[in-house]
């Protein structure tokens, strides 16, 4: 799996477009990371359908995981692409898994309340 770091406004508006559930998610993101599965890594034609999402899965689920102890707004938005873009986004991109748009929060999260333990000794 690859990760590409997309910072210029022009991409930016190009995946905008092309991806289906990032209509503004992408355009108004600081940087966008586009999961990208090296399919040379993947030698078993049974692995070949699911695997490159699976991985992708799991570094989106680690980047959430970063971004919210972070404070940094994030969103993962799903590797569909519109049909007038498809054939573009293959020669491209190769195999795109998914992408994660990452930004500054409008507003300040509320703090998080204090943990209390559940289990008491007595």
């Amino acid at each position: 799996m690859r990760v590409r770091f997309v910072r210029d406004a022009e991409e930016k508006g190009y995946f905008d477009k092309a991806l289906v559930g990032g209509a503004n998610w992408i355009k108004n993101a600081n940087i966008i990371l586009l999961l990208l599965a090296d399919m040379v890594a993947y030698k078993s034609p049974a692995e070949r359908q699911f695997m490159p999402y699976l991985d992708a899965g799991f570094i989106g689920m680690a980047v959430y995981c970063a971004c919210e102890s972070l404070g940094v707004g994030c969103c993962f938005v799903n590797p569909n692409v519109l049909d007038t873009y498809e054939e573009d986004v293959s020669s491209r991109y190769n195999k795109l898994c998914g992408a994660i748009a990452l930004g500054n929060y409008d507003k300040k999260p509320a703090k998080t309340p204090k943990r209390s333990d559940v289990f008491e000794d007595k």
